[in-house]
């Protein structure tokens, strides 16, 4: 058996790949520990980040603003300090090996790659089933078909087209969740990885494409995936290049046989301890996105807005009702919305009587008893409510659509000029 021996420089790379992998993941990369629900209360990151940032950038950084994950000044800080702190501690680091004549390179080389594995495996796991479910990018709603083209962002313009198709997005989250898998085992590395390489590629291209405000976090990703291909770039070069063939190649441990039968138990228990934690905190969310009753989802254009028998109009303009959104959100199915020309932010919490014909409605974040209650009615595509609130008197026209009614919300089509009902 060959040692395998390393050139100073590569020595001194791996070193710094593995303390920068340990600062950078701990704490905000364990998102797929699901029992650690504050990671920032484990972080002792902010304390030295922030006067970093001061020093090395001249930022202020105010934490209680940042969003900390969303390419901000405190991130870009942090990973300046981590890779700074890499290169000061792989020089120490060494310095030591020299003076005690040891070293811990084909043990570093194998430790870092599987902590890799299991942290990118994880990871992708995590985020596919989001897509397969899907909660990543949620549904097509009400809100979305109302916002107008010019006043989404990259990222919600991409959420959107993301959202319309769950068959794109479930395949994109299957073929990340199958890499994650195979990342987790020894023998189909190699596959896992060439899966989760063509995951994160496309990923970091929509992300930098589409001004996504997670790209630094996917980059280190696609980083880390490229980290765990090393070993075989010789192969694929003389495979796909040169089209030799080449012996199969099996990935390295640093465990004896003893300790590898020991190692196995724990890793099931951490698998299963994952696979629960994972189901059951996206089941959660699941039902908080997708299992609202959106049966009452409708949007109005109102047309005609009357208050105690006085159309509003001239100097009460500003009170008019613009439009009402019947759960606007598909995790927010019993909210409505009402937009008046200066301020399109009016939430309430509703509850309807599709019998009695009837609706009513109190503010999302205010007194539940200053209720608005309806009396309604639907002639095909108009409404009319007539009710009250406190004590005037209300009455409105408008014009209705319901989500089938939107051309996005149609089924793909194979035979373009058929036609259906």
């Amino acid at each position: 058996m060959t040692t395998q021996t390393f050139s100073p420089v590569t020595r001194f790379a791996m070193r710094a790949t593995f303390l920068y992998l340990v600062f950078y993941v701990y704490p905000y990369g364990f998102e797929y520990i699901y029992a650690i629900s504050d990671r920032e209360v484990f972080s002792f990151w902010p304390s030295l980040t922030v006067p970093f940032a001061k020093w090395f950038f001249g930022w202020e950084i105010d934490m209680e603003t940042t969003r900390n994950g969303f390419d901000s000044m405190y991130d870009f800080s942090r990973f300046a300090l981590i890779g700074l702190m890499a290169l000061v501690g792989s020089a120490i680091w060494m310095l030591i090996e020299r003076s005690t004549r040891r070293t811990v390179d084909g043990w570093l080389w194998s430790f870092t790659r599987t902590l890799l594995r299991y942290h990118v495996g994880f990871t992708l796991i995590m985020y596919g089933v989001a897509k397969v479910v899907p909660i990543q990018f949620g549904s097509l709603d009400l809100n979305t078909m109302e916002t107008t083209l010019g006043e989404q962002t990259g990222m919600q313009f991409l959420w959107n087209f993301m959202s319309y198709s769950r068959f794109y997005a479930g395949i994109s989250g299957w073929i990340e969740v199958i890499g994650g898998i195979l990342l987790l085992f020894r023998r189909t590395t190699l596959a896992g990885a060439v899966l989760t390489a063509i995951a994160m590629t496309n990923v970091v291209l929509l992300d930098i494409g589409y001004d996504v405000s997670v790209k630094m976090f996917a980059v280190h990703l696609f980083l880390m995936n490229l980290v765990i291909l090393g070993p075989h770039y010789r192969m694929f070069w003389q495979v796909l290049i040169q089209q030799k063939a080449v012996a199969p190649t099996q990935e390295s441990t640093r465990f004896t046989d003893r300790l590898g039968r020991a190692y196995l138990p724990i890793k099931g228990i951490l698998l299963l301890a994952f696979a629960i934690t994972s189901i059951t905190e996206h089941r959660d969310i699941l039902e908080q996105v997708t299992g609202g009753d959106m049966q009452y989802a409708q949007h109005i254009d109102v047309t005609l807005h009357v208050v105690n028998g006085d159309t509003l109009a001239g100097p009460d303009k500003n009170q008019f009702w613009k439009s009402i959104t019947v759960s606007p959100w598909s995790y927010y199915p019993n909210w409505l919305q009402v937009k008046q020309p200066d301020n399109p932010y009016n939430y309430y919490v509703f509850t309807m009587d599709t019998v009695q014909q009837t609706i009513e409605f109190y503010p999302s974040r205010g007194d539940s008893t200053d209720l608005y209650q309806f009396q309604y009615r639907e002639e095909e595509n108009t409404v009319t409510w007539e009710g009250t609130h406190g004590t005037d008197t209300l009455y409105l026209e408008g014009t209705r659509k319901r989500l089938e009614d939107y051309r996005l919300s149609r089924a793909p089509m194979w035979v373009r000029d058929l036609k259906t009902d």
